[in-house]
This record gives C-alpha cells, structure tokens and sequence, in this order.
C-alpha cells in the first residue's frame, strides 16, 4: 500500500506536529512528495504531495492565508503543514473550519522543525515503502509463476496487493483474463478496446464506466502480446508512483504467460501440420493408428474429403508485390483462420512453397460437393482482397469418398494443379476430371525415348526464343489451336501476319518439321503439348 499522510505523521521529525484538521481523513490520503510553497501557488504544486509553508507573504492577513490555503487545497494537495511562530502566530479559526469542512489536513508546525528534515525523512520512508512492495510484489509474482498459475489467478491477487482492479487482453483486443471488479464489464472494456484501436506501444487512457484505465503494452523477447489494464478512481489524474513498479512486474509475468501460451499453441500447430502432410504422403501406419491419432489432434477422418493444392503466383522482383515469403504467410494465416471458422473440417498445411487443404464435403453429391469447394476458395479471396496483388493457382482432386484416401485425393489435386497452371495459367482452378487428356500425355511424357524426341524438336525453338527475344513456343501453340488459321493467329498473338509467317517458317527450319505435313503437325502439336506440361508458367 502507499505512503499514507498517518505513516508521515508518525516520523520521529513530526512527533510535535498537530493535525487542525480533518483528522480523520490522514489513512486515506496518500503522500508521494514532499514541497516548499509559498505565495503564489499557480501551478506549483502537484497531486500528492504535502506541501510545508511559512506562509510568508499571507500570514499576516487572514483573507490572504485563507486565499493561499484554498489553492493548495485545490490543487489536489495530499495536505499542508503551516510553521507557526514567525509569518503565522496562530492559524485563523476560519482556515481551520474551511480545511475541515472540506476534509483537507491542516497541520500546524512548530518553528523549530527544519523544513530539510522533514523532506529527507518522507524521502526515505517513500522510497523505503516502493522497494518493500516491489520486495512483496516480485515474489508473490514469482510464486504464482513457479506455482503456473493462470492470468485470472494473477490478476485476482495483483488486485488484492494493489489495491486496483486489474485485467489483461490479447492483441485483438479480447479480455483473457481480470480481477473480480473488472470481470462483470469485460464486454463493456472489450468494446472500448476495439473502439480506442490500441496500435501503439505506448500506455493509453480508456474512461470506463466511471474508471479511468491505464492500458500498458505487454511485450516480451520483441513481442507483443497485449495489454495489462488498471482502473483507477475518474478522478484519478495519472499513475500513481507505487502502482508503476507493480504494473511493470505484471505485464512482464503476463508476457511471459503469453509466450508459453504462444509456444504451445505453435507446438500443436506444427504437430497438426506435419500429421496433415503425413496424410498427403500417404501414411505408412495401420488406418486405425492414424484414425486415433488424428482424434487426438481435434479431426475425425471418417469423413468424406476432396484436397487442395494451390500455390501463390508470385512475380519476382516485381515492383510493389510482397516477396514470396510475405504472400505465402499472409495466405497461410487466412486460410488457418478460415478453417478455424470454417462450419467443416478443413485441416491445412503449407509445405514445400504449397498450401494443401483437406476439406471435408457435406455430401457424395458433385454438384454439392463442388459448390462447397469453390464457396471456400471464393471466401478465401475475399479475405485475401486487396492485400494480395499475386493470384493463387488451386488444383481440385475427384471425390474418393471416406477412409484412407487423402494420399489419392492429394495427387488428384496436384495433377490438376500441375496440368492447370500449364494450360491455364496464374490464377487457374483445374479439377482433376478435367485433366483427362493432359494425363495421358504426362503418362506418355514419363517414356524415355518420347521425352528424347521432345527435346529433339523443342530445344531449337527454345534456344532461338531466348536468344532472339521471340517466343516461338506460344506462335506453334497459337498457330495449332486455331487450326492453322494465319489471320485468327495472328490477331490472338497481336502480331502482323507477315511478322507470324515469318515465325512459322522460322518454326519449320529450326524443327526440319513442314506445318502442312499432317504427320509433322502432329508431331509438332504432340511435343508442345508434352514441353508444356513439364515446363509450367511462372
């Protein structure tokens, strides 16, 4: 507890001292400090302290000394020690009864006290008390600690040692745990927060509900974790000095609980992702082993589900994108927080520059099951909105039904990622029903002796196109896909047609392949096809 004017009161200095009054006032009024005043007062004195005067300069005229008395007091003054005997012979009845009838101590000094002695003696007695209670504080602290108690258990007993309400919130402004005067407004403190917007790493004032709150950053190893909350009196006009050190104290102790609580959520987090990935991988325990262990991580695999694939399109070195790590972080922590609010089971894992999702479907039904898929995938990019300039290819695998078949359906999904991002480029959803063809050819593509004759064909084209600057590649793929139609080629590439008859012959002497051979055509389409499916877009 503080310095109260009783504890000053009864220093060997003051033994002569009288209290004129307000007498019963001395337990309740704290003293921080002690100062000289003498006329005038303006803004000289400050809340909390005991002010010693002479009155010098109003003591010979009562409607002065009065003037001068009512000052301190509005000051917020913890009391005022007159010296009589020289400037003041005897304090005026009507300053007494004016001191009174306020509840302002009034005491009366004999000459002979040196205003020195007193000021070192309040010092050491303040100072003495804020080490004890630091003294008191850090090891109750450091028993709740040692004893793991919770942040409701903390706040309880800081409130009781303190004397103040007191309560913690996370950086999103939720009220985690708060003493007992606190606990019934939570909702009300929660509100405020979310209206305040506390960015800063500065204390901040909330008025609430008749308390003044002082919301101290709590932060820990760089940190930031949240806010301890203290209500103090409205009136209150700042910190009081002995509540600092405890309120440092406490938003270290809550920081270091923050930070266990983070480390064991990030514990569980990476023990879920890395069952989820062992899913994908195909799990090499009995079906049952699996099944219980996924129960133990909070999922219930005997559910119908279809996998994701996706992977963030970043243009490097663009100008004004994130980097590769920001954007993949940033969709990570949206879809971590979509399936945390997700009605289905989705359990997610970010591995190898991928984000795999298993999403559970609410029915057999493909029309169903589609518009479950595609309705998460279009929340997701709502989230994302404009923080995400970079498009988010996503490849959908066939429904498998339930049991062990997240490996399957994991392959599906990465087929038609694969095959999506060839075929359509950044941004694509490919489901693997729609990779018929491409399958084909990326099983044909696997043959040795056919990857030979793709190189034999392609490798010129390549080779020239960065040499020269021209894409031949995309002219073969254009040309091929509009039938061998020069003007439609030549308008979906926005080339001049003499510029593409120059490609295409260019095409026909790098390859030694003729465009109007059926045989070559074929062959030429045949290898495209296969380059690009093993040369995705970036």
């Amino acid at each position: 507890m503080p310095v109260s004017l009783r504890d000053v009161l009864d220093l060997e200095v003051l033994k002569d001292a009288r209290v004129r009054a307000a007498r019963e006032a001395l337990a309740e009024r704290p003293v921080e400090w002690v100062s000289v005043i003498e006329i005038p007062v303006e803004n000289f004195v400050r809340e909390r302290e005991l002010v010693l005067s002479t009155a010098m300069g109003c003591g010979h005229d009562e409607g002065l000394l009065l003037g001068f008395v009512a000052e301190i007091e509005a000051s917020q003054a913890s009391a005022l020690a007159l010296a009589v005997g020289c400037y003041v012979q005897e304090i005026p009845g009507k300053v007494i009864d004016y001191c009174q009838a306020r509840r302002f101590p009034l005491i009366e000094l004999p000459w002979e006290v040196r205003f020195a002695d007193v000021i070192r003696a309040v010092s050491d007695l303040t100072l003495r008390k804020q080490y004890e209670m630091a003294e008191t504080f850090q090891k109750e602290l450091s028993r709740l600690l040692w004893q793991r108690a919770g942040p409701e258990e903390i706040c309880e007993r800081v409130s009781q040692l303190i004397g103040v309400p007191v309560a913690v919130a996370d950086t999103g402004g939720r009220v985690r745990a708060a003493s007992r005067a606190l606990r019934a407004m939570a909702p009300s403190l929660e509100a405020a927060l979310a209206e305040r917007g506390l960015e800063s790493e500065r204390d901040a004032w909330l008025d609430l509900e008749g308390l003044r709150c002082l919301c101290r950053p709590v932060a820990f190893s760089s940190q930031r974790f949240g806010h301890v909350i203290v209500g103090l009196s409205a009136a209150e006009p700042g910190l009081p000095l002995e509540y600092a050190h405890a309120l440092n104290q406490l938003a270290i102790a809550v920081g270091m609980w923050f930070l266990q609580e983070r480390v064991v959520l990030e514990t569980e987090l990476r023990l879920r992702e890395d069952f989820v990935w062992s899913l994908a991988q195909g799990s090499t325990a009995p079906w049952e082993e699996t099944l219980s262990k996924g129960a133990l991580l909070g999922f219930d695999l005997n559910r119908p589900f279809i996998c994701l694939v996706g992977q963030l399109e970043v243009s490097r070195g663009a100008k004004g994108c994130p980097s590769p790590s920001e954007g993949e972080a940033l969709v990570y922590r949206e879809l971590r927080e979509l399936a945390h609010l997700s009605l289905q089971q989705v359990l997610v894992t970010h591995q190898q520059g991928q984000f795999v999702v298993f999403l559970e479907v609410p029915s057999r039904s493909k029309l169903v099951w589609r518009q479950s898929v595609h309705s998460f995938l279009d929340a997701l990019a709502k989230r994302l909105g404009a923080r995400l300039d970079s498009p988010l290819s996503w490849g959908i695998s066939r429904y498998h039904g339930e049991g062990a078949v997240f490996a399957q359906v994991y392959q599906d999904a990465r087929i038609a990622l694969q095959v999506g991002r060839t075929r359509k480029g950044p941004g694509c959803r490919m489901e693997f029903e729609d990779t018929g063809i491409y399958r084909a050819l990326l099983r044909l593509a696997e043959d040795a002796e056919v990857g030979e004759i793709v190189l034999s064909v392609m490798r010129p084209l390549v080779d020239y196109s960065r040499q020269k600057g021209l894409d031949l590649v995309s002219t073969l793929t254009a040309y091929l896909r509009h039938q061998g139609n020069i003007s439609q080629t030549a308008r979906a590439l926005g080339l001049h047609r003499q510029s593409l008859i120059y490609r295409l012959e260019k095409i026909e002497t790098l390859t030694g392949r003729s465009l109007l051979d059926p045989e070559d055509r074929f062959l030429l389409q045949l290898c495209a096809e296969l380059w690009q499916l093993g040369e995705p877009r970036p």
